[in-house]
């Protein structure tokens, strides 16, 4: 269960919200954020799947947190930014 209102897995609901921000957004956006946003867009439930294992799927937004500033860091982002 990805806890999301839509009832898809994990992976739909990524591509649902990634392809709503190409569709409504991308075109708004200064050329130099497109990259920015798509990679945030990918990590921002990074850490829904291990708060559902854990059996903390309440704190979903803490665990996603962590492992997206650490994915950031690995990456060389600074994490501030994201």
């Amino acid at each position: 269960d990805a806890g999301n209102w839509e009832g898809f897995t994990l992976a739909e609901h990524t591509e649902t919200v990634l392809d709503n921000f190409e569709q409504n957004y991308a075109d708004e956006l200064p050329v130099s954020m497109l990259a920015p946003m798509r990679l945030i867009i990918l990590a921002h439930d990074i850490g829904k799947p291990i708060a559902s294992k854990d059996g903390r799927k309440q704190d979903q937004s803490v665990y996603n947190v962590k492992y997206a500033t650490e994915f950031f860091q690995k990456l060389g982002i600074d994490t501030k930014m994201s």
